[in-house]
């Protein structure tokens, strides 16, 4: 059966203090059916930083693995129930990380072979001095540690990759939401093609949630375009922008997100330092705008500007539709004019939303770790 001595010996067992790498104690079994043997390797371990139990077969310490995760193990070739290859090869393909020591009379270099390819770290020949054992056992308990510390490590990662996709899939049903709303409130609005910036602005002056923000913004920009796409991009920092919202009037509905993103990428981060307005049409004033890559808008005459405040990109907004149904300077004016007004209510949602952090928590929008708070990225 595991046997495990305790610190209250007078020294003559063996001693759980501190572990060699950390503040716990280095978790060590010795299995050796031989007690003049193991009270060999005992000694050899008698140190402040180990605390080791002991088996005398393989079952014994199949049992002792079932209570206790141990950081290395030291184990003869020989067992009575068995070999030590049986019982190293079953420790490796556990799920547990504890690296194995074998012992042996003579060893071959066979038997080293034998060794590392059943997983053991180490073959020692007996009998063996004291502080090589030592070394050989605090050497098993690092690689353990560093096994067990890197898995753990990759299972953080995981729960925080599972927990970016399910963020990013309610983010994406939000703004599928909000282009249906938008696209139905459109229809009521297309016959009217004017929309009055003091009117918009007193509409939006007290709105403090980004959707209802977002969709009022586009829903009195559209009346003043007519029939056209839209899309506005939020940064997410200093230099990258997110789709917050849009409406899909003639794109290819199965790739519309493809390629507003790549809007995203291309169209928002080359805007974000502008004043004015961009008006673009045709493949070649936007091939020389935004480079090859935005070939799809070919046929499209875009209108486009930054929605700043405090010399800060808070918003890019996208007009695009289809060559020959240009946008007029009177409406490309206006836009800009409501724009204007947006990115102050923008401002203001900022300050009220992060006034209680330090400003040197935060350098963009929503750079927090939950980005629930208002269901936009």
């Amino acid at each position: 059966m595991s046997q495990r001595n305790d610190t209250t010996d007078g020294g003559k067992g063996d001693q759980c203090a501190g572990a060699p790498f950390s503040a716990e104690p280095a978790m060590v079994l010795i299995v050796e059916p031989h007690g003049a043997e193991r009270e060999g390797v005992l000694s050899a371990l008698r140190d402040p930083t180990m605390c080791c139990d002991t088996a005398a077969t393989i079952a014994d310490a199949i049992i002792a693995m079932e209570r206790e995760e141990y950081d290395a193990a030291i184990i003869p070739m020989a067992l009575e129930d068995g070999q030590g290859f049986d019982l190293v090869r079953l420790i490796e393909s556990s799920s547990q990380h504890t690296k194995t020591i074998m012992l042996a009379d003579r060893p071959l270099v066979t038997d080293a072979v034998d060794a590392m390819r059943s997983g053991a770290v180490d073959l020692l020949a007996v009998p063996i001095a004291e502080a090589e054992l030592l070394a050989a056992v605090v050497s098993a308990v690092d690689k353990a540690r560093h096994d067990r510390k890197r898995t753990e490590k990759a299972e953080h990662l995981k729960s925080l990759c599972k927990k970016l996709h399910t963020s990013q899939q309610k983010m994406a049903e939000n703004v599928d939401s909000l282009s249906t709303d938008l696209i139905d409130a459109y229809g009521d609005l297309e016959s009217h093609q004017q929309a009055e910036p003091a009117g918009f602005a007193e509409q939006i002056s007290n709105d403090l949630d980004i959707e209802s923000l977002l969709r009022k913004s586009l829903e009195h920009m559209l009346a003043l375009t007519g029939p056209t796409n839209a899309a506005v991009f939020l940064p997410c920092n200093h230099s990258d922008f997110n789709l917050g919202a849009y409406v899909n009037y003639d794109c290819p509905r199965d790739t519309v997100d493809v390629l507003l993103d790549q809007l995203a990428d291309l169209l928002a981060p080359n805007l974000q330092g502008l004043e004015g307005v961009v008006s673009l049409s045709g493949g070649d004033e936007i091939s020389a705008f935004l480079g090859d890559d935005a070939g799809w808008l070919t046929d499209y005459e875009v209108v486009a500007f930054s929605c700043r405040a405090d010399d800060e990109s808070l918003a890019v907004i996208a007009f695009f539709r289809e060559l020959g149904r240009d946008f007029s300077p009177e409406t490309t004016a206006e836009l800009k004019s409501m724009g204007d007004l947006l990115a102050d209510q923008l401002a203001k949602v900022v300050r009220i939303h992060h006034r209680h952090m330090p400003d040197h928590e935060w350098s963009g929008w929503f750079e927090e770790e939950d980005d629930d708070e208002l269901g936009w990225s």
